[in-house]
C-alpha cells in the first residue's frame, strides 16, 4: 500500500519576517526555525464564529516552504525538505494552523 500523507492541526505562533504586497507570506520563523516560502498553493478566508464574542475572521495561506539553511550546510542546500503548511492570520497574529507532510 502507498504512503498516506499525514496532517497535523496546530495552533502555534509564527513570526512573519517577510510578506508580499498582498500580505501573502514569503518568509517566517516557526519553532525557532526559519522557512522560505516557495509558492502559495491556495488562500482563503474563514468567517468568525458569530456566536462567540471576540472571535475574528481568519485568512489562511496554504504554502510550500523549506527550511532556510546556512550555505555551509550543503546537504540541506542541495536537497531541502519541502513541506506544505497552512499559515493563518487573525486578530493581528500569525499562527501555524496545519502541517501536511
Amino acid at each position: 500500500m502507498g504512503q498516506q500523507s499525514q496532517r497535523v492541526r496546530l495552533s502555534r505562533a509564527v513570526v512573519m519576517t517577510a510578506m508580499d504586497g498582498l500580505g501573502a507570506p514569503l518568509r517566517f520563523t516557526w519553532r525557532e526555525r526559519r522557512y522560505v516560502v516557495r509558492t502559495v498553493l491556495l488562500s482563503w478566508s474563514e468567517s468568525a464564529a458569530w456566536w462567540r464574542a471576540g472571535s475574528h475572521d481568519v485568512n489562511v495561506w496554504r504554502i510550500e516552504a523549506h527550511r532556510e539553511t546556512a550555505q555551509a550546510d550543503h546537504a540541506y542546500v542541495d536537497r531541502p525538505h519541502i513541506g506544505v503548511y497552512d499559515l493563518a492570520y487573525s486578530n493581528e497574529r500569525w499562527y501555524m494552523q496545519r502541517v501536511m507532510d
